[in-house]
């Protein structure tokens, strides 16, 4: 039997990009509907967003499984601590759009990094608390402008903290701060840390917001610069975000950076935000961080009674404190911090060691 080839060019196909490409592009600043009309039919349309009314303003946010896929998208990127009023049709308070850790999915890994980021690269400290948005809805009865809300809300618990500790730290005139809110079409982003009602891995002495950054109330991302940030806001007492602690200009001083704080596990901090030329940011957790928040885990499974997973514990370290957790009643896990049971963990360890 005889066989003829015959071969055939397509030239019609589709070109394939590749992966770290396709993700930069998907990070670039959304600009997903050209009014906020069409963004809220929009919104309310993707099975990717849920929308909570509380009253004339409503909270848009990505579902969960958008997170745990890992399928983002422009518009589910952007509905990250998003408010608008939808009798007026205005942006009230929106937060930064999503930007993701270290080696996160397939993304920001090394290969990614050194293909993609533009040098120099600044270093911010990342703070542990929760995120406070501050936004201004100028439809509201008049001395009653200010919009505070959490990450999903402006009537949470965590939005009320917000408020009360934002007043507590405000010096200067409200009518003032209100109108540069108003002029500059301004929504501002907090770190909130509350110590006693939402402790979190890392211990601070007291209640603090510390003002990250300001982002303009329009569809596009645009934040002002952090000069501007300072001269802006530096008169009203509350802090601002320390100036890049650091500067780094080739890719081996950054991955130097990020391997010593994934690897420092006696620093107590949650880690740092990098930001390239290009406005790029991606964080990087420290071990400290790291490591409290995986006991966190052990602590709140034991306290419900539950046997822990083979392999929690992977250290000489970690296993002295499961072994110790084991050891408190159920109580004491559940009415503790992490904070308090890693003080107490902590002393006890060291009273051993002295005694010895």
């Amino acid at each position: 039997m005889n066989f003829n080839f015959l071969s055939i060019k397509n030239d019609i196909f589709k070109e394939q990009v590749p992966a770290w490409t396709a993700h930069k592009s998907s990070l670039e600043p959304t600009n997903v509907c050209s009014d906020e009309a069409e963004l809220i039919k929009t919104l309310c349309n993707s099975k990717d967003i849920f929308e909570k009314e509380y009253g004339d303003i409503s909270a848009f946010n990505f579902k969960k499984d958008v997170f745990y896929s890992g399928k983002w998208n422009e518009l589910s990127k952007f509905a990250r601590g998003l408010f608008i009023n939808t009798n007026t049709n205005k942006i009230v308070a929106r937060g930064y759009e999503k930007f993701f850790n270290y080696n996160e999915s397939p993304f920001n890994t090394p290969a990614w990094l050194k293909e993609n980021i533009k040098f120099p690269v600044k270093v911010w400290k990342k703070y542990n608390g929760f995120l406070g948005l501050l936004g201004y809805d100028e439809s509201r009865p008049n001395g009653d402008k200010l919009v505070f809300c959490s990450k999903s809300s402006p009537e949470s618990t965590y939005a009320a903290w917000f408020r009360e500790i934002f007043f507590k730290k405000f010096k200067g005139s409200i009518q003032k701060f209100e109108q540069i809110l108003k002029d500059e079409n301004l929504c501002l982003i907090f770190e909130v840390i509350d110590p006693v009602n939402d402790p979190h891995i890392i211990e601070y002495d007291e209640a603090n917001i510390v003002l990250l950054a300001a982002i303009k109330r329009t569809i596009k991302f645009e934040e002002l610069s952090y000069n501007e940030l300072v001269d802006y806001f530096v008169n009203f007492a509350f802090d601002i975000k320390i100036a890049g602690a650091f500067t780094l200009d080739t890719f081996d001083a950054m991955i130097k950076l990020i391997d010593e704080t994934k690897n420092d596990f006696k620093t107590p901090i949650e880690g740092y935000v990098l930001e390239d030329a290009n406005k790029y940011m991606f964080k990087v957790k420290g071990g400290y961080y790291n490591r409290w928040k995986h006991l966190r885990q052990v602590k709140e499974t034991l306290s419900r009674g539950r046997p822990l997973k083979m392999g929690w514990a992977q250290t000489p370290e970690e296993n002295y404190f499961v072994d110790w957790c084991k050891r408190q009643d159920r109580i004491t896990l559940e009415t503790n911090s992490i904070i308090q049971l890693r003080k107490m963990f902590l002393n006890e360890m060291n009273h051993l060691f002295t005694l010895n």
